[in-house]
């Protein structure tokens, strides 16, 4: 692993029953680099991304993140608790509790996983909400907000739990179109504090804008990667150039 990846990962597999969703992924992550992964609906990005963290369990392979190593074949249940706490999930759809307040939905794991305290978790949390743009609604619950503003929420508890990654799922597609750019906003926050990113995206826009490499899947594999100007401007790659060609 070199001196500089908080992330590594080596020959990824997942099957679901006799179906080869990720078939061999070689994949690293620097510190502080942002990276979209485009491409197809069916192509295995979500289920790259949920492996990432043991959501999804592996069938072959290895990941290590921040030294920290996870072999598909050969780990325990506490090695995979110490693992997740590594990274951070922002979901499509928010999954934030809902008998809970947002302020509570950002504190929680605060309180139960990094074991802080209710009224420094609360401090640190309020915080937050004022950083995503939500001061005055901590004790709404999710029912009481936009779209855009749970989205908000359920990055800022990634915010706050300050992991080594954070791994975006199409954060976006849940929404309509007048909510994305609040999301955006709030991404691009975090892109200016130089932490890790993992981004699913469907926003070739914003994907070129905030991405330092831009990774194409297809069929389980990783077809091609480059810079926003290599994979969404000028990409040699026939396929690639099809899928763009679709969304234009």
């Amino acid at each position: 692993m070199n001196k500089t990846d908080i992330l590594e990962v080596k020959e990824l597999h997942k099957s679901f029953g006799d179906v080869e969703v990720l078939k061999g992924i070689d994949f690293s992550l620097k510190k502080g680099e942002i990276v979209s992964i485009i491409g197809p609906s069916g192509s295995g990005k979500s289920t790259f991304l949920r492996c990432l963290n043991y959501l999804e369990k592996p069938t072959k392979g290895s990941i290590v993140i921040d030294n920290l190593k996870q072999d598909a074949k050969n780990h325990k249940k506490r090695d995979v608790i110490n693992f997740r706490q590594k990274t951070s999930m922002v979901f499509q759809n928010y999954n934030l509790f809902k008998n809970k307040t947002a302020l509570e939905n950002i504190t929680e794991a605060l309180i139960i996983v990094k074991k802080i305290d209710k009224r420094s978790a609360d401090k640190k949390g309020k915080g937050i909400m004022k950083k995503i743009g939500l001061e005055g609604k901590e004790n709404f619950y999710p029912s009481e907000l936009s779209g855009g503003q749970q989205q908000r929420i359920g990055i800022g508890r990634a915010m706050a739990l300050e992991n080594k990654v954070i791994l975006l799922d199409e954060p976006t597609s849940a929404l309509d179109p007048e909510l994305v750019g609040e999301v955006l906003d709030i991404i691009r926050l975090l892109v200016s504090e130089h932490i890790s990113m993992i981004i699913v995206t469907h926003e070739m826009k914003f994907a070129r804008e905030v991405s330092d490499r831009i990774i194409f899947m297809e069929d389980g594999i990783i077809v091609d990667e480059g810079t926003p100007n290599e994979i969404l401007v000028s990409p040699k790659n026939k396929r690639i150039k099809s899928f763009l060609g679709k969304r234009s």
